[in-house]
């Protein structure tokens, strides 16, 4: 099916007296990759859970286009008790399902999303009782129907956590002793494609570099590994749109520049809209065709980057749009 325009018209989202999204007209084409750029709090990442459906913009109806995934699921917005994410969006926020909200139609608002978006964090968020592989392949279960996990899955995470357990934080929204709520893929019943889902994980394990750690826990992986594993689990699903939060600004340089060239390589070779926020102009003169400064909620500047890939940071013309942009933030 062919991917449509996405446009933001009129679009606010206050909080209290604070305006942190006041946008009037902005089109994000299908299968480019922009960036968004600006200080802390000019609304980039409102924007991003606007899109994502997590946050609704005031005064508008949400148009059917953006009822997030009637048939699928955000993978990588896994709810606080480990629901689905798309119960846990309507719980949230309250949205109708397409079928009972046909008559509020808008000329404001969001139009043109798709069916299937995902959100990647700053966090990884994955499930901890679960392996590398098993999180990727997360989105299988993920529409409501999982079942709880085998006391033996239970038991490996467990012992993985407390082996590993120095120096590491709980994973988000799992606190220790909590129940786990979600199987793991080898628990559910086999599918006609069952074959194909293994071979498409397998891919994504040998592409992320992650085939020699399938086997482990998210408490046996280093950062960069983690966060690797979440983008696993977001292609392995397959969104039309990817909003990608600073998913690498807590990570150390050299593991950020491989994940840099990584989502490059998995871009071209799987085409796919992606909005990626980030408070590193240079990051986003790497990755981005398109970029837009925002400030006060509002797009200052929305330039073209066309520089040919592969791209060098030190290339003088790269350096010479970083500056300008600086001088646009300052």
């Amino acid at each position: 099916m062919e991917a449509n325009q996405i446009t933001l018209r009129n679009l606010t989202k206050r909080y209290g007296d604070k305006i942190a999204v006041n946008i009037s007209n902005l089109s994000i084409q299908p299968h480019t990759f922009t960036c968004i750029v600006g200080k802390s709090g000019c609304g980039k990442t409102t924007l991003l859970r606007l899109l994502a459906g997590l946050e609704r913009p005031d005064a508008n109806h949400i148009a059917d286009s953006m009822v997030a995934n009637p048939s699928g699921v955000a993978v990588n917005n896994v709810g606080p008790r480990g629901e689905s994410p798309a119960v846990s969006i309507s719980k949230a926020n309250n949205i109708d399902h397409p079928e009972s909200n046909t008559k509020n139609k808008i000329t404001s608002g969001i139009t043109g999303l798709p069916a299937k978006t995902a959100p990647v964090f700053q966090e990884p968020r994955l499930m901890p009782w679960l392996t590398v592989k098993e999180n990727i392949m997360f989105s299988l279960k993920g529409n409501g129907n999982a079942l709880r996990p085998t006391q033996t899955n239970v038991s490996k995470s467990s012992a993985a956590q407390n082996k590993n357990n120095a120096g590491l934080k709980q994973q988000p929204g799992h606190k220790a002793g909590d129940r786990p709520l979600l199987s793991s893929p080898a628990s559910q019943p086999v599918t006609d494609c069952a074959e194909e889902q293994e071979d498409r994980c397998a891919q994504l394990l040998r592409e992320l570099e992650l085939i020699d750690a399938a086997s482990l826990y998210p408490a046996q992986l280093s950062g960069g590994m983690a966060q690797r594993v979440s983008l696993g689990r977001t292609l392995f699903y397959d969104p039309d749109l990817i909003l990608m939060d600073e998913p690498f600004s807590a990570l150390d340089y050299f593991t950020r520049r491989n994940l840099q060239d990584m989502v490059l390589r998995l871009f071209r070779n799987q085409p796919k809209t992606i909005l990626f926020v980030t408070h590193d102009v240079e990051e986003a003169l790497l990755l981005g065709d398109r970029l837009l400064v925002m400030e006060n909620g509002a797009i200052k500047a929305d330039l073209p980057v066309s520089f040919p890939f592969p791209r060098n940071a030190a290339d003088s013309e790269i350096q010479k749009m970083r500056r300008q942009i600086l001088d646009l933030l300052a």
